[in-house]
């Protein structure tokens, strides 16, 4: 009787850590990695690079393009009394890519702008305008507009149609908005 207690003791203390091992390695969490892509520095970081190398500037754009090999890059134009600059900068790396001017008279810049600096900021003027249309900032144009000066800002809406709002850059009055 001894032995045969000892017997089935002995299986079911095997059989049952069998099992356990069998179910740890069944139900054995599992990782799953996601890619997820995005631009590596911000567009604040893409204008200061880009202030930085032209020493200064008003910067008049600033946005992402895609190209057409999928990588992503910064324009960021940026108005001097030399002209205007394109400057391009990775999206990925911050890697300046290229800069190139339009001299004065040849640019496609407004010239009749008002001889007076924003007094709010483009950061402010997108919140603005995002108020207003709810949506994606994909371009911000400092413009002339009946003798002020105005931040063009186009948004791309949460209904995938385009919208235009034209905010004063003085006093950040909303002056248009067209859906």
């Amino acid at each position: 009787m001894n032995l045969m207690t000892v017997l089935l003791t002995g299986y079911l203390v095997v059989n049952g850590l069998g099992a356990s091992i069998y179910t740890k390695t069944l139900h054995k969490p599992t990782t799953i990695q996601a890619y997820v892509t995005s631009q590596a520095i911000s567009e604040d970081k893409a204008k200061e690079i880009a202030l930085n190398e032209l020493n200064g500037g008003l910067v008049t754009t600033n946005h992402v393009e895609e190209n057409d090999d999928g990588s992503k890059e910064y324009e960021v134009n940026i108005v001097k009394s030399a002209g205007t600059f394109e400057v391009d900068i990775n999206a990925e790396t911050g890697e300046l890519l290229e800069i190139s001017q339009n001299i004065e008279g040849e640019s496609n810049f407004n010239d009749e702008l008002p001889n007076v600096s924003p007094k709010i900021s483009l950061k402010e003027a997108k919140q603005i305008a995002l108020d207003i249309v709810k949506g994606t900032v994909t371009e911000v144009n400092l413009d002339n507009f009946n003798d002020l000066l105005v931040y063009d800002i186009e948004i791309s809406t949460v209904y995938h149609s385009e919208a235009e709002v034209m905010v004063n850059a003085i006093n950040g009055k909303v002056l248009k908005v067209e859906k």
